[in-house]
C-alpha cells in the first residue's frame, strides 16, 4: 500500500509541476512509475515501454546533423528561460529568497520584486 500511494503521489506531483521551469513533470512521473514497478506488472511494462522510446529519441537525435541538434538544443533552452521569465513576470520572485537574489531578479525586465 505504501508503495502503491508513493507512486501515485510522485507521478501527480509529476503532473502538478510540469508546467513549471526546471526538473519536474516527466523525471517525477518517470520515478513514480518506477516506484509502482517494483510491486505492480503493468507498470513494469510501462516504465520498460517508456525506456524503449527513449532510447529510439536518443538513437534519433544523435543521427541527426549537428545544425540541427544545436538548433533543437537553442530552441529548448529559448523556451526554458522564457518559461522562467513568464513565471517570474506572473508571479514575482518567490519570497523564501534572499534580498540579494530578489534584487538580482528585479532587474530583469518585467519581473517586480
Amino acid at each position: 500500500m505504501v508503495v502503491a500511494c508513493v507512486g501515485v503521489f510522485l507521478i501527480l506531483l509529476g503532473a502538478a509541476t510540469g508546467w513549471l521551469p526546471g526538473p519536474g513533470g516527466i523525471p517525477l512521473v518517470l520515478a513514480g512509475l518506477a516506484v509502482l514497478a517494483s510491486e505492480f506488472a503493468w507498470a513494469h511494462r510501462l516504465l520498460k515501454r517508456a525506456r524503449i522510446a527513449v532510447r529510439r529519441f536518443t538513437h534519433w537525435a544523435a543521427r541527426q546533423p549537428l545544425w540541427l541538434r544545436l538548433t533543437g538544443s537553442g530552441a529548448a533552452i529559448a523556451c526554458a528561460l522564457g518559461g522562467a521569465w513568464l513565471f517570474l513576470v506572473v508571479v514575482g520572485p518567490p519570497a523564501v529568497l534572499p534580498a540579494e537574489a530578489v534584487a538580482f531578479l528585479g532587474r530583469i525586465p518585467g519581473v517586480d520584486p
